[in-house]
């Protein structure tokens, strides 16, 4: 929990790969699919978010092939 008296303003955030999850639309933040590491049953992807950075995210290997580089 933040306490109430912290104030307003920039933070980094810590987000584990494999709770970030990827759809190819809907809600949450728009992203492009800049690489794709194949690592056996998982793969990881690192994701463009634009003027937000980049965020790596890891899924099985099979979910990984519907999103491909660029998309």
């Amino acid at each position: 929990m933040v306490d109430k008296a912290t104030p307003d303003g920039a933070v980094t955030a810590l987000i584990r790969p494999e709770a970030i999850k990827v759809m190819s639309e809907g809600e949450g933040v728009p992203a492009t699919v800049v690489t794709s590491s194949f690592l056996g049953a998982i793969s990881r992807l690192t994701l463009d978010l634009g003027e937000a950075g980049t965020v790596v995210a890891q899924l099985s290997a099979s979910e990984a092939l519907e999103h491909p580089p660029g998309s």
